[in-house]
């Protein structure tokens, strides 16, 4: 049954802005059937398309066909006999169907008098047909199984949306799962939007109040980035984010897969919303991890003690459920600045579940644009992706950027570095640790051997003793997960995802060590041009000292000024083993102790985590990894070397420096991964 909620037989200025009352089926006393067709106008015109329609029809009751552009219209039909007449007939205009595929041939839309409607609402053939609890200008809300759905469609002028956004506040008061999708007109941060004016700061402040106020989540999302364009080109070229869907909590626990897609723009200057659950399988080789709640059972160390193995079966015995099941969630939430004790685990319900919905990959997008939506495919992709993204390359380094670099590690740092570590270093090493990070491939975090150090510290230092003093590490003790985590929205290529390296905590003791008594040569090693990862060093310092040399850019000099800015793209994948070692032992590191570091880094397997289970198992041949202590620290050294090499050139005067106050011409800056250069142009440098 078709529903049109006003009375097509009276005028109205404009349909009720909200309609929550029990009456609302009495006015649809007077509905009139609706359905929705479209013309190949290129082939038909729409006057021989009417003739063809009545008199194929032969109708007895009155017929409208209302034309909406781009070839779609509404027919009205008022004689019941003509209805069931219709209705079983073939519904063919010239080899054009009129009738949407395995939906009902009814709708439910908000036309008022000779006002065409903005929202229609179609349902599948096999539902039962929704009930309207509101309608108005610019939404329609409906109710089906038990859950609210809103299509919406607001008002292009900031005065007249506050009105739907009043109607959604009094929609949100019925406390039922409730999804909310359609065109706002409007976006929520100034990140949605590309070119064109700067956006309304209040219109995106009352838009955001009131999906504050409705408790509405935006809801995960893959596709396009902007669902709206102007259609235009070069600078005038404007791209939004005005169609969305959002849900409620509600919505959210029942429906916890669901996600929308933005589909490519066709015949509109919108894109499509695609709305539905991702059937994503369980993977059937989850990793086990051990739970950071099951420290609350009386026994544990005593478990420990007895047996590891015998650990998992004592979880069911545990003495606080809301406790643990607090812990958990905190933990499987990565919401570090909950307060101990709190037990808002709706909250963290809420957060797990956006958070999972975000991260999953349900498709890609392969290198001939094909979309690919089969798990097992998918992680093929990544795996070819990654292999071959971490497989050795070799690299020409050239002689004049290692010249430059002076040997500075004298044989007491080198002594200091090569010392097996003693009891006390290996423990405060595992104490100032993160405990809740995420594990690696074995599932024991940091907590564990803080909490049973007393147990296994006495094995766990002999071990690490043992293979730094064998120079050896231990076939799995290097393998690794590797977690993508989306750097956009929709993320659908391999290069869209920012891939974090999860090692097993003992092996991280390794680089932690490592990484601390390196950081104790820094100071040495890295020119003042250099502020990251340097103790004592203020990284603000040179952000302020970059914004005044882009001032002096303004001033005129002779010669010109230059000044250029490098963002290096995925650094630390992209790191040459063979030129790092050449930089460690041009700066003195012994030969001995960058064979001890290469075995740490040859020994590096990986799996790649595709939406909760490993795929994969391969070697890599160059990289440094994401989250890894010593990565950073490795990365500036190799900067070092560029900076060494421009600070040469400055004093042979192949470059010139464009400020000079009091004896001090600074001429580059190194952020991490970004550099910057300041100079005066000289014709024989090009």
């Amino acid at each position: 049954m078709g529903y049109s909620v006003v009375d097509l037989e009276k005028s109205y200025e404009e349909a009720p802005s909200i309609d929550l009352i029990s009456e609302t089926e009495d006015r649809c006393a007077a509905w009139q059937f609706s359905l929705i067709g479209r013309l190949d106008l290129l082939h038909l015109k729409f006057s021989d398309a009417v003739l063809d329609l009545k008199n194929q029809w032969k109708l007895v009751g009155q017929c409208k066909m209302i034309p909406l552009g781009k070839g779609f219209f509404i027919i009205k039909l008022d004689n019941q006999n003509d209805q069931n007449k219709i209705k079983a007939g073939k519904w063919e205009v010239a080899n054009q169907k009129l009738n949407l595929p395995g939906m009902q041939s009814m709708l439910i839309h908000n036309s008022v008098s000779n006002k065409k409607g903005t929202v229609w609402l179609f349902w599948n053939q096999n539902l039962s047909a929704p009930s309207i609890i509101s309608l108005s200008s610019q939404m329609i809300t409906v109710e089906i199984g038990g859950v609210l759905v809103s299509g919406v469609h607001a008002h292009v002028g900031a005065i007249q949306r506050r009105y739907l956004w009043s109607e959604m506040e009094h929609i949100s008061k019925l406390q039922k799962p409730w999804l909310v999708i359609g065109d706002f007109n409007v976006i929520t941060s100034v990140e949605e939007k590309v070119g064109g004016k700067s956006p309304n700061k209040r219109s995106m402040l009352d838009f955001t109040n009131c999906l504050d106020k409705c408790e509405l989540l935006q809801a995960p999302k893959t596709g396009l980035a902007h669902s709206w364009s102007n259609c235009q080109q070069g600078n005038r070229r404007i791209l939004c984010n005005l169609d969305r869907a959002v849900f409620n909590n509600l919505w959210l626990h029942k429906y916890e897969t669901w996600s929308y897609k933005v589909g490519l723009r066709v015949a509109s200057d919108h894109s499509p919303l695609l709305g539905g659950c991702n059937q994503i399988p369980k993977p059937k080789n989850v990793p086990m991890k051990f739970q950071q709640m099951w420290l609350s059972y009386p026994n544990f160390l005593e478990v420990v003690n007895k047996s590891l193995n015998n650990l998992v079966q004592a979880q069911n015995n545990l003495n606080s459920k809301e406790v643990q099941l607090n812990t958990f969630l905190k933990h499987k939430a990565r919401i570090s600045w909950v307060k101990k004790g709190a037990t808002n685990t709706g909250f963290l319900h809420e957060n797990l579940k956006i958070k999972q919905g975000r991260n999953n990959i349900t498709e890609l997008e392969d290198s001939n644009g094909d979309i690919i939506n089969d798990q097992a495919k998918i992680a093929d992709m990544l795996i070819h992706h990654f292999e071959d993204k971490f497989r050795y390359q070799p690299v020409d380094v050239s002689e004049s950027l290692l010249d430059v670099i002076p040997e500075l590690i004298t044989s007491e740092d080198q002594s200091m570095l090569n010392q097996i570590p003693d009891e006390e270093e290996i423990k405060s090493t595992i104490f100032i640790m993160d405990p809740n990070s995420s594990p690696g491939l074995d599932g024991v975090a940091g907590w564990f051997y803080r909490s049973c150090w007393h147990i296994i510290g006495k094995d766990l230092v002999q071990s690490i003793q043992f293979c730094w003093k064998m120079r050896f590490i231990l076939k799995g003790l290097n393998s690794n997960f590797v977690v993508l985590l989306p750097k956009v929205d929709g993320a659908r290529n391999p290069n869209q995802f920012r891939s974090i390296g999860l090692s097993n905590v003992i092996f991280k003791i390794f680089k932690k060590i490592i990484a601390t008594r390196m950081g104790t040569l820094m100071h040495k090693l890295i020119s003042p041009q250099q502020a990251a990862y340097v103790k004592g060093r203020c990284i603000q310092e040179k952000i302020l000292l970059a914004s005044e040399m882009v001032n002096e850019m303004q001033k005129k000099r002779t010669g010109g000024n230059v000044g250029l800015k490098i963002d290096i793209s995925e650094a630390y994948d992209s790191v040459s083993w063979n030129f790092l070692f050449q930089v460690l032992m041009k700066f003195g590191f012994s030969e001995d102790w960058c064979e001890w570091m290469h075995i740490l880094f040859q020994s590096a397997k990986i799996s790649v985590m595709v939406n909760g289970g490993p795929c994969g198992f391969f070697s890599v041949g160059r990289g440094l990894r994401q989250k890894d202590p010593l990565s950073p620290i490795l990365f500036v050294l190799l900067e070092e070397a560029l900076s060494r090499k421009l600070t040469l050139d400055v004093n042979e005067e192949k470059i010139n420096p464009m400020v000079v106050r009091k004896c001090i011409h600074p001429t580059h800056l190194f952020l991490q991964m970004m550099s910057s250069s300041f100079a005066i142009v000289k014709k024989e440098v090009f």
